[in-house]
């Protein structure tokens, strides 16, 4: 076995392993003394209400220009020199 292969099964192995158990973080030292992290995981389901604003099927969007996209930081630096410019 090259050191590819056994590289490769080293990863599938902790692959199961974190797979199958609620273990997030492992360590081991070399006396074989092991420190496992472990993870509850729970699923959550919620139902959504229909979003007014989004539109619906057959129901043209609104055109760009009726919603105008907020400034980014530049943007906003440029406005604000231009302001003290012409006050």
């Amino acid at each position: 076995m090259n050191s590819k292969d056994a590289m490769l099964s080293v990863y599938h192995a902790i692959h199961h392993i974190f797979l199958g158990t609620g273990a997030a973080k492992i360590i081991e030292n070399h006396h074989g003394r092991a420190a496992i992290v472990m993870v509850q995981q729970m699923l959550v389901t919620r139902q959504q209400a229909p979003n007014p604003g989004l539109p619906r099927p057959g129901k043209p969007a609104l055109p760009a220009s009726a919603t105008p996209l907020p400034l980014n930081r530049e943007q906003r630096r440029k406005q604000a020199r231009q302001a003290r410019k012409n006050p």
